[in-house]
């Protein structure tokens, strides 16, 4: 926690120095350099660490990342199960936010949530079960395909310092 603390003031004081900087360039009337060290300074600001974990169908990402939390945030079995991309991070409120392709976004319940994942192939004993089966997955991953990643808010207290776990 003191190397957290040691980055925060460094960040504190370099914020503060380009701000001081922001004002030079302003008297010298130098716009475009000015701008770009209010982005530096605003990105300082929005700096994430993001904990990424990839892996192999049902190899054990969602235990793990569960086990790193300390909490069961995300679904898991021994056949494939977590279908899209699940992005946690610090919310003071628990709260599941699907982004889409196309630019939206729409709150869901974890129920709802739990929901959206892998369908497991099952046994199919007709030629028509095999049909009907086959249809139900293409439009099950045809919705799956329009979701681009899922957004997990939750207190935690390690996402707390702007930590993502993807």
């Amino acid at each position: 926690m003191l190397e957290l603390k040691n980055y925060i003031a460094k960040r504190d004081r370099l914020q503060k120095i380009l701000s001081s900087i922001r004002v030079v360039l302003s008297d010298f009337n130098l716009k475009s350099k000015e701008e770009s060290v209010k982005a530096d300074f605003h990105r300082l600001d929005d700096e994430k660490f993001n904990l990424v974990v990839v892996g192999e169908f049902s190899r054990g990402k969602s235990t793990f990342v569960n086990a790193l939390l300390g909490r069961r945030m995300l679904p898991v079995s021994k056949s494939p199960t977590t279908a899209v991309i699940s992005k946690i991070i610090y919310g003071e409120t628990s709260e599941y936010i699907v982004h889409y392709k196309s630019g939206e976004s729409k709150t869901v319940s974890e129920s709802e949530f739990n929901d959206i994942k892998a369908k497991s192939e099952g046994d199919v004993l007709s030629l028509d079960g095999l049909k009907d089966k086959l249809k139900a997955l293409v439009k099950h991953q045809e919705k799956l395909d329009d979701i681009d990643f899922v957004e997990i808010r939750y207190p935690l207290p390690l996402c707390k310092n702007n930590v993502e776990v993807v």
